[in-house]
């Protein structure tokens, strides 16, 4: 059954990325979310990690882990 996670957040849209580019792009994804999502964007995204496809929770979680970089503007 295919469903949707966080659907209508930033969260939900790297769901949907990794998800379509598969494991060959998901580097490239990951390198993107991770530096785009807030620190409260990547705390959903490690909650919500465990409902994605196995093959997706390493990138999921590499991505929650990085720290958030705040730029003020």
């Amino acid at each position: 059954m295919l469903y949707l996670i966080a659907p209508g957040s930033a969260v939900g849209i790297v769901f949907q990325a990794l998800r379509h580019v598969g494991p060959v792009r998901a580097a490239d994804v990951a390198q993107i979310a991770a530096h785009r999502l807030s620190a409260s964007d990547k705390k959903t995204l490690a909650s919500t990690a465990y409902q994605a496809p196995a093959r997706m929770r390493p990138t999921l979680t590499s991505i929650a882990n990085t720290a958030s970089v705040e730029i003020d503007g």
